[in-house]
């Protein structure tokens, strides 16, 4: 469950996007309620705007200390009335968020990008709309070298396209509490580019029944985030019965935030793939 949580938190997503209020007129300051979309104005050239972060952001270096205001499922309320932002940026309906907002007079847009790689792109765009204006072609030019980025990995790759399992968080230690991506992520979208077809057909984000892996096990499984050595991977997924499966990992923290470092996130997948072909 924690770790469900801690995905929803960094991906932001809180439900479906609805504009309540339209800013008007370019922010001076700015806080975004979702790591993606702080990485995302930065790529933008709008990092000096950025006046607070979530406790989620880890990247870029640059605004790393900055104000923390928590996130949007517990904001610091108090915190943001001191810093009095020209504009919060938010995806999903987080009420307490809006209540706040339309109390205090703040102005609040929406921006939604946490699904699929296009709405991605779509989300960049549209931060630049709102922190550039309609004359700004920083958007244009970022997605631009985004999806060349993304066309090179895929260009490159073997036609030969394995089945993976791409491991999100599982239980320490042991085969259980495999949580992974399936059909309508950015994730599911990043395993195609990289040359897999994903083993995770369901839709969203989801714990894999330990027997249904068993019987349908992938060709290969790649596993986010933990640290274990190669030796440790193979002894835990050794309880999986059936042939020991070829394990690897994806070194590359980025990978869980749908933002402008996808070509970085493929190119992770991508090599991870390829140590196991």
């Amino acid at each position: 469950m924690r770790s469900v949580v801690l995905l929803l938190a960094l991906l932001g997503a809180c439900g479906p996007s609805v504009d309540r209020s339209e800013p008007t007129g370019l922010p001076r300051s700015v806080v975004l309620f979702a790591p993606s979309m702080t990485e995302a104005a930065c790529a933008l050239g709008y990092a000096d705007r950025v006046v607070a972060i979530t406790d989620y952001d880890r990247w870029p270096p640059e605004i790393l200390d900055r104000p923390r205001i928590g996130g949007a499922l517990d904001p610091d309320l108090e915190r943001l009335a001191v810093l009095d932002p020209d504009l919060l940026v938010l995806q999903g309906e987080n009420e307490r968020l809006r209540q706040w907002a339309a109390s205090t007079g703040q102005r609040i847009a929406d921006v939604k990008m946490d699904d699929e790689l296009e709405s991605i792109l779509d989300g960049i765009l549209r931060l630049d709309d709102l922190l550039g204006g309609d004359g700004s072609q920083a958007g244009e030019a970022l997605t631009a070298r985004i999806r060349t980025g993304l066309d090179s990995i895929a260009r490159a790759v073997p036609a030969k396209r394995p089945r993976v399992l791409l491991v999100l968080s599982r239980t320490p230690h042991q085969l259980g509490g495999i949580f992974t991506a399936g059909a309508g992520t950015f994730l599911d979208d990043l395993l195609q580019i990289a040359g897999a077809t994903n083993w995770a057909a369901a839709p969203g984000y989801f714990e894999v029944p330990l027997d249904q892996l068993a019987a349908d096990p992938p060709d290969f499984v790649l596993e986010y985030g933990n640290d274990d050595s190669p030796e440790e991977r193979a002894r835990v997924w050794s309880a999986l019965p059936g042939e020991p499966l070829p394990v690897g990992a994806v070194r590359f923290d980025g990978l869980m935030i749908p933002g402008p470092r996808l070509v970085q996130s493929a190119s992770a997948l991508a090599n991870a793939l390829g140590e196991l072909r």
